[in-house]
């Protein structure tokens, strides 16, 4: 998700307005195609998975 939203922003000046975190309000994740999609719907809370540093690299360990 997090390397899409940086190609969302290459490709969507739109995008580069606003933050990760506010980019669920605005932007729909498509898990079929694998990128963000223009909301075409009224305003909707967006979650986004929060993860502490302090755990970031076991996470990352048990992913891959």
């Amino acid at each position: 998700m997090l390397t899409e939203w940086f190609e969302c922003n290459k490709k969507d000046s739109n995008a580069r307005e606003l933050c990760y975190s506010e980019f669920p309000s605005k932007y729909v994740w498509d898990a079929r195609q694998k990128e963000w999609i223009t909301r075409s719907k009224g305003f909707s809370l967006g979650r986004l998975t929060y993860i502490h540093p302090a755990a970031a690299n076991f996470i990352f360990y048990n992913c891959f």
